[in-house]
């Protein structure tokens, strides 16, 4: 997945937070995660079962990514993963 595993975005998101600018960070992770959520739900799949798998799937990814990262003390790339799970899970639940 390699939304997840972009670190200038995870960057540009820390920074946002850092600044106190929390709608940017949040509106970073809204755009990065509906491009995922486009991905898995307009592919030309056989049906929304489908669809979902690949979102459950693209979700398994990026938190491969956040537990590599937090192993390896990247505290800012888990971050950046577990709030895009987040996001994700939420479009998942509707």
């Amino acid at each position: 997945m390699l939304v997840a595993e972009d670190r200038n975005l995870a960057a540009h998101f820390h920074l946002a937070f850092a600044l106190d600018d929390i709608a940017d960070a949040l509106q970073l992770v809204a755009e990065e995660a509906d491009e995922i959520l486009a991905l898995c739900t307009y592919m030309p799949l056989t049906s929304a079962i489908a669809a979902s798998q690949s979102l459950v799937h693209s979700m398994g990814s990026i938190e491969e990514v956040a537990s590599r990262s937090e192993i390896g003390g990247d505290i800012i790339q888990v971050a950046w993963c577990r709030t895009l799970n987040s996001r994700l899970s939420r479009a998942l639940l509707h």
